[in-house]
């Protein structure tokens, strides 16, 4: 419908997570983010397929950004988890 529009793209890459598609999602999110790089939603999906991919570093950049640039208190604690979890409680 609309193939360069960030909407679009976020739905399809939430329905490919919840398929366990999470490179098909993945891909759709970045996507997202090139169309509209102000917006929070791109990063906070970033952020979520890679905890469900098993691979919660890749995660960082997108809760910093979220926890900096749009004052998110839900990604703030989602980055003290991660620096917990990644054995990083001084960050």
């Amino acid at each position: 419908v609309d193939p360069n529009g960030m909407a679009p793209r976020l739905a399809v890459g939430n329905y490919r997570m919840a398929l366990g598609e999470y490179a098909a999602a993945e891909r759709e999110f970045l996507a997202a983010a090139t169309i509209d790089a102000a917006s929070p939603l791109p990063p906070r999906a970033l952020a979520a397929v890679y905890f469900a991919m098993g691979q919660p570093a890749r995660a960082e950049p997108y809760l910093v950004a979220l926890a900096d640039t749009h004052d998110d208190p839900a990604a703030t604690l989602a980055l003290a988890d991660l620096y917990v979890g990644l054995n990083r409680p001084a960050d």
